[in-house]
């Protein structure tokens, strides 16, 4: 059996294997150690049981490994509904040798917006362009989404890490709900244009770079003085030009364990004029939240608890000094909502999620920027 990173978005260190057993451990590359993401492919030779133990904890999270047969066309967890107890190890039985590929999450690869963008191509109200070059030569996409001309404008981002790959999910979610014949999608496009940034770290993506904790800082702090990406200078300088009353960043949590990582959830931002706006739009999420992916209006990490404090924005934090997007939108008068969504990776609450929960969910929080829109912003 052999076991590489020789696949889009791969990332593992093959440590050591023995019989049935393959110790590994995630490459940091250029980041900070201890994160989690990683994604790898076996060639099983034969039949029976392997397992794949991580040189540390917190690597496996609550249903699993993400594993594919068909080299990534579909996917499923490997404990199905069932809470997979190891943060650090798995077991997998062989029953047809060949090619298999494991990820820490479900993927979502420049392949899978391709694949949605494919499906809209003749739309008309589809507007695909080029956000601007990544450092080495990607194009980072950008999409526009409105029938007519909107008054009115919305920036929703994503990836400004490797691994969070449900955000991009519910992202997708969003889209297909501003492109659908329903009433609701017309007018929503109707009363605002909408921009999707899917790949923020367009390189981290593609090349399985952990992202989170780069040095000296990365995507999501590099919204302070002078960027260090053209990504992040490109969303700044959009904000600027459409001036969007909602930005809406999508982000995933911690791996598991623990209410601020197993559910969504919105983090509060020091700006205080955006403390009842958000929690207006919390309020008409948890009314629009399909039962297969639940949320709670309480959900909305405060300002000052848990890791949301000053600290964690200094140079002592996880991601290197620098702020946020939302912290960016503070300054922007013409912001009404700055707001950041955490997307767990495979369970909200009790409740399994893939990708058909992901996309129902981003139908959810479309519905909700409609109403908070229509609703709430003058």
């Amino acid at each position: 059996m052999k076991v590489d990173n020789y696949l889009p978005g791969g990332n593992i260190r093959v440590l050591e294997l023995q019989d049935r057993e393959v110790l590994l451990e995630e490459e940091a590359r250029d980041c900070r150690e201890g994160w989690f993401y990683w994604k790898f492919r076996a060639l099983f030779e034969e039949e029976g049981l392997w397992k794949f133990r991580f040189s540390r904890c917190w690597k496996v999270g609550t249903r699993g490994p993400a594993v594919s047969t068909d080299r990534g066309k579909s996917w499923h967890w490997l404990s199905g509904e069932k809470c997979h107890e190891s943060s650090q190890e798995f077991l997998y039985e062989c029953r047809t040798p060949g090619e298999v590929w494991f990820s820490q999450a479900m993927p979502y690869m420049q392949e899978n917006w391709e694949r949605f963008a494919n499906v809209y191509s003749e739309n008309p109200f589809f507007h695909p362009s080029v956000l601007c070059r990544s450092r080495k030569g990607r194009n980072a996409e950008l999409l526009e989404i409105r029938e007519g001309n909107p008054r009115r404008a919305v920036l929703l981002t994503a990836r400004h890490h490797c691994e969070e790959m449900s955000a991009s999910m519910v992202m997708e979610g969003i889209g297909r709900f501003a492109l659908s014949s329903s009433e609701d999608g017309k007018r929503f496009r109707q009363n605002f244009a909408l921009f999707l940034v899917p790949f923020t770290d367009k390189d981290g993506v593609e090349e399985g770079d952990q992202g989170k904790g780069r040095i000296p800082r990365d995507h999501g702090r590099d919204y302070e003085g002078e960027h260090l990406y053209p990504e992040t200078a490109a969303i700044r300088q959009r904000i600027e030009r459409v001036r969007p009353f909602l930005v809406l960043d999508l982000h995933s949590p911690w791996l598991r364990s623990g209410r601020w990582n197993e559910e969504p959830y919105f983090v509060e931002d020091r700006e205080k004029r955006f403390k009842p706006e958000l929690e207006r739009f919390c309020a008409l999420l948890e009314q629009e939240a399909p039962e297969c992916a639940p949320f709670s209006r309480e959900n909305i990490l405060r300002w000052g608890t848990e890791w949301n404090t000053p600290e964690n924005y200094s140079a002592k934090g996880d991601s290197g000094a620098g702020k946020c997007l939302r912290q960016l939108c503070g300054a922007y008068p013409f912001v009404k909502l700055g707001a950041s969504l955490e997307v767990p990776f495979a369970n909200f609450g009790e409740k399994t999620v893939t990708e058909k929960e992901f996309l129902l969910f981003g139908n959810a929080v479309g519905k909700t920027i409609l109403k908070y829109g229509e609703d709430h912003v003058l």
